[in-house]
Parts: C-alpha cells; sequence; structure tokens
C-alpha cells in the first residue's frame, strides 16, 4: 500500500521574487537535485515533455525516516487550470 509524506521546509530567500519561486516548481523541477542535494538525489520524468498534462516524474530523496520506508516518490501531472498565486 503506497504512502503519502510531507516535507516542510521553511527557508529565507534572498534576491528570489516570488514569480521566479513559484516558475522554477513549476517548469524546472529536474533542477532540484542541483538546488537542494540534501534532499534529493534525483528527479527523473519518465513520460511526457515534462510540464504537460499526462507527464510522469520520480522523485528519489537523500533521506529516510525508518528503513521500512521507500525513498521513492511519483507524481502524475493533470489538466489543471491555474489559479492565482498569493504570499501570506
Amino acid at each position: 500500500m503506497a504512502q503519502i509524506h510531507r516535507l516542510h521546509v521553511q527557508n529565507e530567500l534572498k534576491n528570489c521574487s516570488a514569480d521566479q519561486l513559484y516558475s522554477f516548481f513549476k517548469n524546472e523541477r529536474t533542477k532540484l537535485p542541483q538546488v537542494l542535494p540534501h534532499i534529493f538525489k534525483s528527479v527523473q520524468i519518465l513520460a511526457g515533455d515534462g510540464n504537460s498534462a499526462g507527464t510522469v516524474k520520480l522523485g528519489t530523496t537523500s533521506y529516510r525516516l525508518n528503513p521500512e520506508q521507500a525513498n521513492l516518490s511519483g507524481e502524475q501531472a493533470k489538466e489543471t487550470q491555474i489559479k492565482p498565486k498569493q504570499l501570506g
């Protein structure tokens, strides 16, 4: 049975606007291992072009909470309507 885990991170970003951060997580998730190597080992695109509906991505983390938990997570992009962004 698949388990869902959440990762909560709080960090202060300097010289980065909200639009730049949103764009990074929306369009360039495969660069997460370069930016956060202590959290992500790799992010691969298994199917699709990386951004459109139907894209399948596989992320491997650099940590485990306990030995029984797998260190893989995957997601499949679905057709969604982009909602306005807001901070705070």
